[in-house]
């Protein structure tokens, strides 16, 4: 059954007058906290099959405010889905210490030539995480674009960085 026009209209109403009245609110402060939750998630699954039906709305629920004992029954319940739960999330948080390593690297070296590669990813990221913020698509599915981008940008800075550090040891 369709949402009812009269309804619809009065929320859109709302939600005009909220722009005006609390315009940093709605163009900063609620997309940065969109922008936050889009990539510390740690509940995102990046394509890893995820619990489905075999949980409850409430289960969930009950499982967000229970304890670590509470939480490591799941490990013994659905071993293969909590395990790639983990395993997605090492890589998200290898990922992202990667990048951050890889901006300070090239930050440190001047004469790097990925400085230009480090401007224009990070522009992308930043662009790319604002607009997802403020048009309120935050799921993780949005993000995984901008996986391989990162994946490739601090491979090609940390593969560099080795090779470097190896000759100049030798």
């Amino acid at each position: 059954k369709p949402f009812p026009k009269d309804i619809d209209n009065r929320f859109a109403e709302l939600a005009e007058n909220r722009k005006t009245e609390e315009p940093f609110n709605c163009f900063f402060i609620v997309p940065m906290k969109r922008i936050v939750n889009f990539w510390l998630n740690f509940n995102a699954g990046y394509g890893w099959p995820s619990f489905g039906t075999q949980l409850s709305a409430q289960d969930r629920l009950n499982l967000a405010s229970t304890s670590v004992v509470e939480k490591l029954r799941l490990v013994k319940e659905y071993p293969i889905i909590v395990t790639g739960r983990i395993i997605t999330q090492i890589w998200k948080l290898l990922l992202y210490l990667g990048f951050g390593l890889s901006i300070w690297l090239i930050s440190k070296n001047k004469a790097s030539r990925y400085k230009n590669l480090m401007v224009l990813t990070i522009s992308f990221v930043v662009v790319r995480s604002y607009l997802a913020g403020y048009l309120n698509i935050t799921e993780a599915r949005y993000s995984v674009m901008q996986m391989p981008i990162l994946e490739l940008f601090v491979v090609l800075v940390l593969t560099e960085a080795i090779s470097n550090w190896r000759a100049n040891r030798a």
